[in-house]
């Protein structure tokens, strides 16, 4: 789980929402995902891994259903952290980090 200024947001083992932090209903951002793991936010999107799949994804709520893949072909991607228009993701099966644009 991880919140930003105006969000909560939370995954299942195949989907990941969002809902206003002052209440109201949850939006599903992405279904069919495969075990997303880590999450964090910035830049008015969710990030996320999916560790069955080696994907790391994003989702905006002003867009929920239209999930973008950012990387492909990861090694049970893991941890996940955003740094101005960077992205590091922990690649747990080879025991490394990967960078790459969020652009």
């Amino acid at each position: 789980m991880v919140v930003d200024e105006d969000y909560v947001y939370w995954a299942t083992a195949t989907s990941v929402f969002g809902a206003p932090k002052a209440g109201g209903a949850s939006v599903t951002l992405a279904t069919n995902q495969g075990l997303p793991r880590a999450l964090t936010t910035g830049a008015g999107a969710v990030f996320w891994t999916n560790y069955e799949g080696g994907t790391t994804m994003s989702a905006s709520v002003s867009a929920p259903g239209a999930a973008r893949v950012l990387q492909r072909s990861l090694d049970k991607p893991w941890g996940i952290v955003l740094y101005g228009s960077d992205v590091f993701v922990a690649e747990s099966a080879k025991n490394r980090i990967i960078r790459f644009s969020r652009l």
